[in-house]
């Protein structure tokens, strides 16, 4: 699932990064704590005797997140949720629909009955799953193509007026048995009979085009005007790709012996069908709308669905080589939960290390192509932390002499998972954020 969710997200972001002064807030001496030993190092052979420290000032802050494609993935992000930290969170979601068939006619006595959406669950993020939700679902007016590009901010046109407005409660265990199998759970919302009549009306469609330039598909959308308190609401997960998410025209005809009988068309959601997210954030009021671009912080924050991200710096990392020339063994960036702050909300299960290239698109460092056992960046539970092993990045800045841009920490898959993390930074006053840096005198 971790490379399914990385390859989510390896569409190239534009970063801004701040100047550098914003960092100069703690200057910290990094050699009070040595160890000496005997290990392998990871770019020297042979045994050589070992310097660690965990010491070296690490500066970090908040930032905002950059425009994310939010196009071509499975899951559809819905609902809004008032997070107790992070503020109103809205997920809405835009779909084509095609035919399930080549062509499509209805026989020529066939009568409508009904029309209903279904969306197969996928999972949930809320601090209570037992709240009422409601949706409301349109119809887009304006095309979209696979060519088409959609980021976090994207919208399309729609009929302003519903073709269906539900309330209903999540129940992602409630399950039921089609033709002897067992079907995954999902939300079932009858649709306004008139749209499904006008399909009918419409009818006969030669081709999928012909379909899709009368009918553009759905727009998903949560009622925004409903007021929510801190913990209310949640965010819903839908898979938009398997067979159980679809939209069903009910119908009736007669056989040839002349006897009524019931039937059903599925309009589907394909692999290469157009369809994106929209996210929005309001952090008015909220615990970090102060934090944002603010240094010398005890507490960071990464929040996904182009909410935040954090910033990670080594301002006197080069102090290491100013007389001398070290090999670097082992560089291990631990990153610590603040206390509390998962109580309620689960923890991204994992999270992922960034840094930029000159242009300011986002870059894997090379530690991340050795392989996640390397790499790291997993939550242990035991511990509330995950980390990071940087080695190869930190030699590229102290020995290669690379310009140090910076780290960014965000959440693994951050357009289909909206887990959050609240961290402690690298002047928190037990537990902070740090390096843990093993090198040799050469």
């Amino acid at each position: 699932m971790f490379k399914n969710i990385l390859n989510q997200y390896t569409s190239v972001r534009k970063v801004n990064l701040l100047s550098a002064l914003f960092f100069y807030v703690v200057l910290i001496l990094f050699f009070a704590c040595k160890k000496t030993g005997e290990l392998d190092p990871s770019f020297s052979d042979g045994d050589l005797n070992a310097i660690y420290t965990d010491t070296i000032t690490v500066q970090s802050r908040t930032v905002r997140d950059d425009s994310l494609r939010t196009d071509e993935t499975s899951r559809a992000m819905f609902g809004r949720f008032q997070d107790p930290v992070f503020g109103l969170t809205e997920c809405f979601t835009y779909t084509q629909l095609q035919l399930s068939t080549t062509s499509l006619e209805f026989p020529s006595d066939a009568t409508l009955d009904s029309v209903a959406l279904r969306l197969a669950y996928d999972g949930i993020y809320a601090v209570r799953t037992d709240q009422l939700t409601n949706i409301k679902v349109y119809e887009i007016t304006e095309d979209m193509t696979e060519e088409d590009e959609f980021f976090n901010f994207s919208t399309l046109s729609f009929d302003p007026t519903p073709i269906a407005d539900a309330d209903f409660v999540p129940d992602l265990t409630d399950t039921i048995i089609v033709d002897s199998t067992e079907d995954r759970a999902f939300l079932h919302v009858r649709l306004d009979d008139a749209f499904g009549q006008k399909i009918f009306n419409q009818s006969p469609f030669a081709t999928n085009d012909e379909f899709l330039s009368f009918f553009k598909g759905l727009y998903l959308s949560p009622d925004t005007m409903v007021s929510l308190t801190s913990g209310d609401g949640s965010i819903i997960y839908f898979n938009l790709l398997v067979p159980t998410s679809r939209v069903i025209l009910y119908y009736t005809f007669n056989d040839e012996q002349g006897n009524p009988t019931s039937a059903e068309y599925d309009l589907i959601v394909g692999a290469n069908t157009p369809r994106f997210n929209n996210f929005k954030h309001d952090y008015q009021g909220s615990e970090v709308e102060t934090t944002i671009d603010q240094a010398g912080l005890e507490l960071n924050y990464v929040q996904p669905l182009a909410g935040l991200k954090t910033e990670i710096f080594f301002p006197h990392l080069l102090n290491l080589t100013a007389e001398r020339n070290i090999a670097v063994n082992k560089a291990e960036l631990v990153i610590n939960v603040a206390s509390g702050s998962i109580d309620e909300l689960d923890p991204p299960e994992r999270a992922i290390a960034l840094s930029v290239n000159e242009d300011g698109t986002d870059v894997f460092i090379p530690d991340f192509f050795e392989g996640s056992d390397h790499y790291g960046g997993e939550f242990d539970n035991n511990t509330d932390t995950y980390v990071f092993n940087i080695a190869r990045y930190i030699d590229q800045i102290i020995n290669e002499k690379e310009e140090q841009r910076g780290l960014f920490l965000i959440v693994s898959g951050n357009v289909v998972n909206a887990n959050r993390l609240v961290l402690n930074s690298g002047i928190h006053p037990s537990n902070n954020l740090k390096l843990r840096l093993t090198y040799t005198d050469l």
